[in-house]
Parts: structure tokens; C-alpha cells; sequence
């Protein structure tokens, strides 16, 4: 805007003063995104080719200063199954300014496609059309010499058109059946009173001390179970120490046993005698692991003070490595170790239990699963890859399983830090407060509008009074309206 002043004196002269006014535009235009969705591929490919361009028709751009440039980032992508991309979209008015929003787009079968149910390692899957016509049902199958874990020969999967497989779209691993023999384990668990409250420092001091008995003893109990004319080769497999109380600590042994002949019966009869050395409830039985059942102070240098063994309580029977669960083939036969495939973990009540959705576990013979990255989340239970852990939704973002591909949250809701497993709708802006544009990411979006008399850049808070002889009778309003000719406000 230009505004001339002319100045004009008695003998015809006159000036020219010119003063160009500028008012900078630094508001970005408005951007509406389209939402964001999933290609679902009916045909069996490992990719899909996406062109984003045709989504243009989808975005709404506008600004008061004229014509938005509009760019997309990227134009064009090769999406692999089970994956997606993020688009970016540009707004940028004739000033410069610009608009950021997002959308993605994901790949991945669509419902109830047969070749969407991978088979299990070491397995097969076997599908045929249901008797409806409109769905289809699988069987699941191991491979000779191999099993499932939970003893089933098959596994059956379903689906109808339309709908997801059920009981679940993830087939459990088989696994060897030809595995190694379960170990068998006496645990004893011992509490000794001491004579003195006991410092942490003294517990490795008493592990110590206790290791230089176990060789003789390992000897002796070797005796004692070989008296039914079977060598049987009796070892301290492992020792835990605690401290349970200032006075008290706890011991726990573990004997482990191995016959030359193995036998379920040799194992129990062994065990039997050795679960009743270790019943303190039993003096005369006990008295062959006297050495292990008091300690005296001069056996940590007087730095201790000494343990008395006042009670005990025995467990035995068979067990596996971590990651391992037993394979019952009978009570005459020595149970096996399975390894618990992936997908799965070792569980104390002796199952490979489905990590749980946030978790996954690609290795086999594991005692845990993997937890997903932060801001991280699997689509389902048993997921067998960290592939699997996929983005969630939240910063302004939401979606009906709260994972990607994630959708704008409507005007006047917000979404911010998302929980873990993402937010699956957003929350509402509290009451007399609205949002300048959908995918708010803050409570502070949140704002009133502008009262009449009043605007801001947004419409809403913090605002301004309109200028004299300017007025404004709307609330929510970005301008102010100019008094007609000869009119005028007193105030602004």
C-alpha cells in the first residue's frame, strides 16, 4: 500500500513524498491433511507400488494472501507387506510461509486371504475353502520328527470373508521332538538363624566357605544313592544365598543327579533319600551334611557371625534348562526338553506362553520376550520379530487399534503423549474451548474463541480489541470490519 503527500506552495511549486506501508504476512496457510489408509492386497505380493500424487485431490490448502503451492514428500514409494510410509505435505503461500501436515499409508493382505497365515517353521499349512463358500479354513501341521509345543497334532485357523482369522493370524513354531533328556534336580531350601545381623559382604564369604565342603560331600551322597547297586553321581549344582531378615538367612542348594542307567524309578529312589538327608526335621539322617548345616564365625576370619540351620523344606523332581519345557513321554520314561519356539517363553508353570502384545521374542529357547521400543507396539500376541513392533499413534494422531496408519485427530480433540499401546481416539478439548485446525497435539491447543469485539491470527485466545472505527459482532473471528463512510466508534 502506497500513500502519496503533496505539498504545494504560493508560487506554484510543489513536492512529492511518497511512503510505501507493508503489512508482513507471517501466517501459515491452512492445511487439512487427507487420512491416512491402508492398501489391502488381495493378490499375493511381497510389495506395492504407491502413488501418493493421486491423494492431491484430498488436501485442502487455502490462504487470504492468494494462491498454496502444495508438494508432497515422497511423490512415489515401493512399500513392502506389512509396512508403510510416511507422507509429508507442504503448504506454502506467495509470502513464504508455510504448513506442515502428515498421512500414511500401510500394506498389508486383506481379511481373510489364504495366503496371509504363514506357515510355522518346520510345518505346513494346508487351507481349503469353508463349506459356506465364504471363508476359508487352515490346518497346521509339523513335519516328521517335530511337534508343537502343547502336544496338538494340528492346529486348526478359520476366517470369513471380511474378518480376521481366529483364533489368531500367527501360526506357533514346531519344534525337535528328538531333543536332550530333562535333568533331575533335589532343590533344598535351608534357614539358619545367625548370631548377628548379617551385612551383605557376608553372603559371597559364606557361598565361599560352603564351596570347599561340597566335593566330599558330593562323594558321600554319590555312596549313599549308589547303595542300590547303580552308580549314581550326586553334585552341588548351584547355590543361592539371601538375607530375609537381620538375624535369619536363607540357602538354597541345588543337587543335581546323574545315574549311569537313566531311569525314572532310579531318579525318585535317589531322590527320595536325598530330600530326607536334607529333612532337618530328621537329625539322625541329616547328620552327614553337618558341615554345610553350621558355620562358624572363624570360617569367614571372624568377620561374620556364624549360622545355625534350624529348618528346611525339599522339592525334586525334573527340569530343563531356561527356555525349556518338559516333554512327558510317561512314567517310565525320562521326560525330554523342548525349546520353546519363537514367538514364546519358558513360563515357571512349565508352558511356552505366546509373548503378549508389546513384546516379542525371535530366538527359540528363551526364559522372556523382547519388549517393543518405546513408542513401539505389536499388532497381536505371539508376534515372532521386532519387525513386528510398529509405530503407535498419539501427537495429534489416533487410530481404531491405536497403531499406524494413524489418523488426524478431529477439530476441537487432541492427542499428546501416547500410552503404550497408542491412543485409539482422542480427547475432547475441555468445555468453551476449541482447536485452530484437526491434530492438535496439546491441552494447550485447547483455547476459547475470540469474544465479539475482538480477533486474533486463529480466531481464538489470546485476542486482540478491534482498532477505532472498527467492529466486530462474531466471536471466533481472524479480522476485524471497517466502519462504513461517515461512520466512526468512539472506542476500540
Amino acid at each position: 500500500m502506497s500513500i502519496e503527500y503533496i505539498a504545494h506552495d504560493s508560487d506554484g511549486n510543489f513536492a512529492v513524498c511518497v511512503v510505501n506501508i507493508t503489512v508482513p504476512d507471517y501466517t501459515p496457510p491452512f492445511l487439512s491433511c487427507p487420512q491416512s489408509y491402508v492398501v489391502e492386497l488381495v493378490e499375493q505380493q511381497d510389495s506395492y507400488a504407491v502413488n501418493f500424487n493421486d491423494t492431491r485431490r484430498l488436501i485442502n490448502a487455502t490462504d487470504a494472501s492468494g494462491p498454496v503451492t502444495i508438494t508432497l514428500t515422497p511423490e512415489t514409494a515401493i512399500i513392502p507387506l506389512w509396512d508403510f510410509r510416511n507422507v509429508t505435505v507442504v503448504a506454502t503461500d506467495i509470502h513464504g510461509n508455510q504448513a506442515f501436515c502428515h498421512f500414511q499409508v500401510a500394506v498389508q493382505p486383506a481379511m481373510c486371504v489364504a495366503w496371509s497365515l504363514e506357515a510355522p517353521a518346520n510345518g505346513i499349512v494346508n487351507c481349503l475353502p469353508n463349506d459356506e463358500r465364504n471363508g476359508y479354513r487352515c490346518l497346521a501341521t509339523c513335519n516328521t520328527g517335530f511337534r508343537f509345543t502343547d502336544g496338538d497334532q494340528a492346529k486348526t485357523f478359520s476366517c470369513v470373508a471380511g474378518q480376521l482369522w481366529a483364533p489368531t493370524s500367527i501360526v506357533p513354531d514346531c519344534v525337535p521332538e528328538d531333543t536332550n533328556q530333562a535333568f533331575y534336580d533335589v532343590m533344598a531350601t535351608v534357614d539358619y538363624t545367625a548370631d548377628g545381623p548379617v551385612s551383605p559382604s557376608c553372603l559371597s564369604q559364606y557361598i565361599g566357605y560352603l564351596g570347599t565342603h561340597y566335593s566330599s560331600l558330593n562323594q558321600v551322597l554319590s555312596e549313599r544313592c549308589s547303595a542300590i547297586n547303580v552308580k549314581m553321581e550326586i553334585t552341588f549344582h548351584n547355590t543361592s544365598v539371601r538375607v530375609k531378615a537381620d538375624n535369619e538367612v536363607v540357602i538354597g542348594y541345588t543337587i543335581r543327579i546323574d545315574p549311569v542307567v537313566r531311569q525314572t524309578l532310579l531318579y525318585d529312589l535317589c531322590g527320595s533319600t536325598l530330600g530326607l538327608i536334607f529333612d532337618l526335621s530328621v537329625p539322625s539322617t541329616s547328620a552327614i551334611i553337618e558341615p554345610i548345616l553350621n558355620v562358624s564365625s572363624q570360617s569367614t576370619s571372624n568377620q561374620c557371625p556364624s549360622l545355625q540351620a534350624i529348618r528346611s523344606h525339599v522339592t525334586r523332581g525334573f527340569a530343563c534348562d531356561e527356555g525349556e519345557v518338559l516333554n512327558s513321554l510317561g512314567e517310565s520314561q525320562v521326560p525330554r526338553c523342548l525349546h520353546c519356539p519363537a514367538g514364546t517363553h519358558a513360563s515357571k508353570t512349565n508352558e511356552c506362553i505366546v509373548c503378549p502384545r508389546g513384546f516379542y521374542q525371535d530366538l527359540v529357547r528363551q526364559g522372556s520376550c523382547k519388549r517393543c521400543p518405546d513408542s513401539m507396539y505389536t499388532r497381536q500376541e505371539g508376534s515372532k520379530s521386532r519387525n513386528d513392533c510398529i509405530p503407535v499413534c498419539g501427537y495429534g494422531t489416533y487410530s481404531p487399534t491405536g497403531l499406524v496408519p494413524c489418523l488426524q485427530c478431529p477439530s476441537n480433540t487432541f492427542s499428546s503423549l501416547p500410552p503404550r499401546d497408542g491412543f485409539k481416539e482422542c480427547q475432547r478439548c475441555p468445555a468453551n474451548t476449541v482447536t485452530y485446525a484437526p491434530g492438535s497435539k496439546l491441552l494447550d491447543d485447547c483455547r476459547a474463541q475470540c469474544p465479539p469485539g475482538t480477533y486474533s491470527e486463529t480466531g481464538l485466545e489470546p485476542c486482540a480489541p478491534c482498532p477505532t472505527n472498527y467492529f466486530q459482532p462474531l466471536e471466533g473471528q481472524t479480522s476485524c470490519i471497517e466502519c462504513a463512510a461517515n461512520h466512526r466508534t468512539l472506542r476500540p
